[in-house]
């Protein structure tokens, strides 16, 4: 499940995770996205598996780079064959 660090995201995680237990979902993985990059995340990491008793498989840093190649919807590989993103 990918999730991003805000209010907004922690209360409709909180929610599908419910669901999800309910559902008797055999394995659950949290990611979170759009990490801002002067967070420590060892500690968004501990904070999210306290959350939501799960464990948190990754943490992607948000990327200036690929906000805009998102939004010109061109291929990524194209613009950036040797990303070191």
């Amino acid at each position: 499940m990918i999730l991003r660090p805000d209010q907004q995201d922690y209360l409709g995680t909180a929610v599908i995770v419910e669901v999800a237990k309910e559902l008797e979902v055999p394995k659950m993985l949290l990611v979170v996205n759009k990490a801002l990059p002067d967070i420590d995340f060892g500690v968004l990491k501990d904070k999210v598996h306290e959350t939501y008793q799960l464990p948190v498989a990754g943490i992607l840093p948000l990327s200036t780079e690929m906000l805009r190649l998102g939004k010109s919807r061109t291929f990524f590989a194209l613009h950036i064959p040797d990303p070191s993103i």
